[in-house]
């Protein structure tokens, strides 16, 4: 069938057609290819050795890419294959990875900003409500659940551990020294509840993010708790310090501070007059009849020992406590 007339310009009358070489690089680029000779052995060298693409070479020679495939193919020489092209592309990327960090000349930065400068993100002012954003965190979260972190069980090496040290020195986090009272920290925490409200976390789940966190701090026994383990160690040993999660042991979300290995599902946890004061901890599970009631529905029973009482009580009350502690059913 005849195509219309006016529709498909360019196949009807030619790429080139109205092009001169003094117009266009590829017209001149052509006629210059068929006015010289090509020099098969410098553009073998440049592919080969240097790994360079037909489109760089072409540029270095001021030839037509497709005008150096061919004469390679009859010359005999065998191209790379799509899969080594993207192979060689990623290497490229590689190498500008590593070029990374390196410091721009004051002339390179005045230049990027006077090209950047009436340019506005995408994403300005709009807010995570926005269906555009959601949608991007969306991908983002199922990408991370189905690859895990390059960085998963790698160590780092002792000269990385250097640096990282030497970069933080003198920098203080803009948290230190503020309270939930503080309107930044109380918006911060708005914000994460804000973020995770709705999400559902398995049971599993939830009790491993309670032993990573324990073991991400790196807790030692308290006072309060090293005075209960000497106690322990001398008239209960039944009950050995969980505290620091050196047992593994989690019951529920719950890292107990002391277990009773002899199969009683007996557990004792030391509360501090600060975090588990009403002020610092206002969750029903942080108060004391809390945190005994949801043991409770775990089929264990506890005991909780207040850092005022083991403070100020000698050590025969304490024993006694926990004596009569032992001898329930």
């Amino acid at each position: 069938t005849k195509m219309p007339t006016g529709v498909y310009p360019r196949i009807l009358s030619g790429w080139s057609k109205g092009l001169t070489k003094e117009t266009d690089g590829r017209i001149a680029r052509m006629a210059l290819a068929k006015n010289r000779s090509i020099p098969i052995d410098e553009c073998a060298r440049l592919y080969y050795e240097e790994k360079m693409a037909l489109r760089e070479i072409g540029n270095r020679l001021g030839l037509c890419p497709t005008t150096i495939w061919k004469k390679l193919r009859e010359a005999g020489f065998s191209l790379r294959s799509r899969k080594e092209a993207l192979n060689l592309d990623k290497t490229r990327q590689r190498q500008s990875e590593l070029r990374k960090g390196r410091a721009l000349s004051p002339e390179h930065r005045e230049r990027l900003s006077q090209a950047c400068k009436g340019r506005l993100p995408w994403n300005k002012g709009l807010t995570i409500d926005d269906p555009r954003i959601k949608a991007m965190t969306e991908k983002v979260m199922e990408a991370r659940r189905e690859k895990p972190n390059w960085n998963k069980g790698k160590t780092l090496s002792e000269l990385h551990r250097q640096r990282l040290s030497e970069s933080h020195k003198g920098k203080t986090p803009w948290s230190k020294g503020l309270t939930i009272s503080d309107p930044r920290i109380a918006a911060f925490v708005e914000a994460g509840a804000k973020a995770n409200r709705g999400r559902v976390l398995s049971f599993e789940r939830r009790r491993k993010i309670a032993s990573t966190l324990i073991l991400a701090s790196r807790r030692r026994p308290t006072t309060p708790e090293q005075r209960v383990i000497e106690i322990c160690q001398k008239h209960f040993p039944q009950f050995k310090y969980n505290g620091d999660y050196s047992l593994g042991i989690t019951i529920g979300t719950f890292v107990p501070d002391f277990v009773n290995i002899n199969g009683k599902k007996q557990v004792i946890e030391v509360f501090g007059d600060y975090w588990h004061s009403p002020q610092v901890r206002s969750d029903w599970k942080s108060s004391e009849l809390g945190r005994i009631m949801a043991y409770n529905s775990l089929g264990f029973s506890c005991l909780v020992l207040w850092e005022r009482d083991i403070n100020s009580e000698s050590e025969e009350e304490l024993v006694s406590k926990i004596k009569a502690f032992t001898k329930r059913r």
